[in-house]
């Protein structure tokens, strides 16, 4: 029962007793107590007692209604005479359950009422106006279908679907422009480092190039922040590439004084062409300025670009070698497209960043934000 009112309570968002119409009257009916004085408050909100001892915070009175602890020992008495009632009709047998169970009956009543109240604090939340919580428990007053869970999925408004979520690991599923951006999502969010922007490439090709893109946002007042990013040597730029049913991937980074841009194609065939396609887009003396390289990766062996731009980034934006390193790296690499699509899978489904083991030789063990700031915590 306990429970039943619990999920109903947190289902419909109910603070029992602050509302006449709240489930506690329902399994409230007037008391028969002693002479005591009883509540005497007139208002709206309607006083229910957690225990007898608990008084009307405004009169000093006593509840006209039964207390939960009673309610809920009786509902709890009724299970168990249900039970025994179900156990073989032998009279000597049922006298002694019977006895058993008077005698739990009459335990019950004398619970401890500190121990009760914990269990139903907020199922009655009998303080209509409660009082500040003392310094040992600052909670005391925190509803209990207020359960704490794991740190919710990032960026919810640009998370993708459940459906297209669980289509990840599919075999030959291409994925969508959606889920490879969420990925950079909560990569950018979890490393300062990496700087992304959502749906760059279709902006820059919207305005018919990178220099018609700034001053279309410098006039307009959009993306300034990045803008002015880029010019920081110590941010690193991620730019996927979603066009003609296939992902290729941009990376923006200083390397040795210099600025370089990678150009990552899973897809030999027409790469060269699509490269020297990008490299007139993005065209640039001034904020995406930098010497152009096609890195040489393993080409994909079913449609897995997707997955495959979202490791390629994950790899070359963190790993602290070189590019050689890292290609030779990933070539060791067993079942690189069934990997690369569980890597994805689990980081969007989650929506959390995770460093995934196998990957430690290629990008160690980067400290996230979110890791940082637990540990200082901790500290």
């Amino acid at each position: 029962m306990t429970n039943a009112m619990r999920m109903i309570c947190g289902t419909l968002q109910w603070s029992i007793s602050q509302k006449p119409t709240s489930l506690d009257i329902v399994f409230n009916s007037s008391t028969q107590q002693d002479n005591a004085t009883k509540c005497t408050y007139n208002t709206e909100e309607i006083f229910f007692s957690d225990s007898s001892e608990t008084l009307c915070p405004v009169c000093n009175g006593k509840s006209y209604f039964l207390t939960s602890t009673h309610r809920i020992a009786l509902v709890s008495n009724i299970s168990n005479f249900s039970v025994s009632s179900n156990a073989p009709n032998n009279s000597t047998q049922n006298h002694t359950i019977h006895s058993k169970q008077f005698e739990k009956t009459h335990n019950t009543k004398h619970l401890s009422n500190d121990r009760q109240r914990n269990v139903l604090r907020d199922i009655t939340n009998f303080y209509s106006r409660p009082p500040p919580c003392s310094t040992a428990h600052p909670n005391c007053n925190a509803h209990i279908t207020n359960v704490f869970h794991a740190r919710p999925p990032l960026f919810l408004a640009a998370r993708p679907d459940d459906a297209e979520l669980h289509a990840i690991t599919r075999t030959n599923n291409m994925l969508s422009n959606f889920v490879v951006s969420y990925f950079f999502k909560i990569l950018a969010c979890n490393f300062p480092s990496i700087l992304y922007q959502e749906f760059l490439f279709d902006f820059v090709k919207r305005e018919g190039g990178w220099k018609e893109f700034v001053q279309y946002s410098r006039r307009e007042g959009h993306s300034t922040d990045f803008l002015e990013k880029l010019k920081d040597n110590r941010l690193i730029c991620i730019v996927p590439i979603c066009h003609d049913i296939h992902l290729t991937l941009i990376i923006r980074k200083f390397v040795e004084n210099v600025w370089e841009i990678y150009y990552i194609d899973s897809i030999s065939q027409g790469s060269d062409d699509r490269m020297r396609q990008w490299q007139n887009l993005f065209q640039d003396d001034d904020l995406f300025s930098g010497n152009w390289i096609k890195l040489k990766i393993i080409p994909q062996t079913e449609l897995e670009c997707g997955a495959r731009v979202c490791l390629h980034g994950l790899c070359f934006a963190l790993s602290s070698r070189n590019t050689k390193d890292i290609g030779r790296q990933l070539e060791r690499i067993k079942d690189l497209a069934v990997r690369s699509r569980l890597l994805v899978s689990h980081i969007c489904t989650d929506g959390q960043w995770s460093n995934p083991g196998w990957l430690k030789s290629i990008i160690g063990t980067p400290t996230s934000t979110y890791q940082a700031g637990a540990t200082a915590t901790m500290n």
